[in-house]
């Protein structure tokens, strides 16, 4: 069936990609309405997930210090992601309305968070502990990031932006450990405050995040808010014609490579200290090296957007998540090398599918459904937390039932099967995975 000379989406059927024409029409208008405040929201997300990898290599010893088991770091994980996704829903309403006030808001919280991190030492309190984590979560900003990029940025510049944020977010996870690691053996006190290898990072955290709270008080542009009232209805009939399998199947894309590399990384210090004998304070170096030395894959993934679509990007990141999660199963004693070597493909995958997913995502949604509630930005956000929130669930759980020398099997032995099923999934819907081409409404 075609209106005004263009084929119309087909539910189940294979999709027609934006043609020449959209793109040159495109082009006609800036790729994004202010430079500054795109690149506040693309740094937030270097900021927010080098604060997460900051804390989360240190948290086994933060644990063991105020007397609780080395599992408790999974819990930490778990209820910074849980608060994200539980505050991603109140964001992306927000969203609808303002994004300065929000993005500020978040800073504030992170702010906070990080604080009574920090305190918690002194405190010696868990309560503090998890409240500072929970205000993290909770102060996420990645809703709102995203969805000013799904909606202020062009059709053509979008997979640069989205890679761009997510590179942001891996040298952010690369950096964490590295300076983690940097400040492993410091001690000292600050106006009667103790400094330790494990809560000095938090200190750290609270004054970049005032720092970007001011930048965003001060230099962040509110845009046009395209959705004001006497607008037409964020969700109407015409949502009804489009399959919601694409968005499922990016969403999923975007998902399980973040609950694999979760896993992976909060089990690090764990798995390494039992078998290779290696301290946080190394764990926090491989970690930086790996995850720095697989950035430049943005890079690539920038430059060859135009000429690679993402459901092949994605197809080649879940193949790379099957080996390098294969790679992680002990059969036997795990060498050292086969353990780095699956890393370095695990992360590798994760950085791949991450941008080309999220970009996807804001492709297929139908264009009524991306200008309301359940946006881009929020579904994307969601994916990608519930990911990581369901990695630290998953550790807790290999630790109960299994023990360190163990736990690299009970996770990575679910997560190779679930790999290949999730392979079959999108080979079995790939001619659907492109850009979706909104019918053309007659005069």
């Amino acid at each position: 069936m075609k209106e005004d000379g263009l084929q119309l989406p087909v539910i189940g059927g294979e999709r027609t990609p934006y043609t020449a024409m959209e793109s040159q029409a495109s082009n006609s208008k800036p790729d994004y309405p202010d430079f500054m405040t795109l690149f506040l929201t693309v740094i937030s997300s270097f900021f927010y997930m080098g604060n997460f990898y900051l804390l989360a290599v240190t948290a086994k010893d933060y644990s063991d210090a105020l007397g609780v088991e080395e599992g408790f770091s999974g819990i930490l994980t778990g209820v910074n992601w849980t608060a994200a996704v539980l505050c991603a829903f109140c964001y992306s309403f927000w969203s609808n309305y303002q994004f300065k006030v929000p993005t500020a808001f978040c800073a504030g919280l992170v702010f906070l968070g990080n604080l009574l991190y920090f305190l918690a030492y002194d405190a010696n309190s868990t309560l503090v502990l998890v409240l500072g984590r929970l205000l993290i979560g909770i102060g996420g900003p990645r809703v709102i990031n995203r969805r000013y990029i799904a909606t202020y940025v062009s059709l053509n510049a979008r997979t640069k932006w989205n890679t761009a944020y997510v590179a942001g977010s891996i040298l952010g996870m690369g950096c964490g450990p590295f300076i983690s690691a940097g400040l492993y053996y410091f001690q000292g006190s600050l106006f009667g405050l103790s400094i330790t290898s494990f809560n000095s990072c938090a200190l750290v955290m609270t004054v970049v995040w005032l720092a970007y709270f001011i930048s965003i008080t001060l230099l962040f542009k509110e845009p046009e808010i395209y959705n004001k009232a006497g607008s037409k209805p964020l969700i109407n009939k015409e949502v009804g014609s489009y399959s919601p399998i694409p968005t499922i199947m990016a969403l999923w894309a975007l998902f399980f490579p973040k609950l694999l590399q979760e896993s992976l990384i909060i089990s690090s210090p764990i798995v390494t200290g039992t078998l290779f004998g290696w301290g946080s304070d190394f764990v926090g170096v491989y970690l930086a090296i790996i995850l720095l030395a697989v950035s430049p894959v943005h890079v690539f993934i920038a430059y060859t957007s135009g000429y690679i679509q993402d459901r092949q990007f994605i197809l080649t990141a879940l193949c790379l998540c099957a080996l390098g999660s294969f790679l992680l199963i002990g059969y036997g004693d795990l060498p050292v090398w086969q353990y780095v070597l699956g890393s370095v493909v695990v992360h590798l995958a994760t950085n791949l599918a991450d941008g080309v997913s999220t970009s996807l995502t804001s492709k297929v949604l139908p264009p009524e459904m991306a200008k309301g509630f359940f946006n881009a930005g929020l579904l994307a956000t969601l994916a990608g937390s519930l990911g990581r929130a369901f990695g630290g669930i998953v550790i807790s759980i290999s630790g109960h039932f299994g023990t360190n020398q163990t736990m690299e099997n009970y996770l990575f032995v679910p997560m190779t099967v679930l790999t290949l099923a999730s392979l079959l999934f999108v080979l079995i819907t790939y001619k659907v995975l492109v850009p979706l081409q909104a019918p053309k409404k007659s005069n």
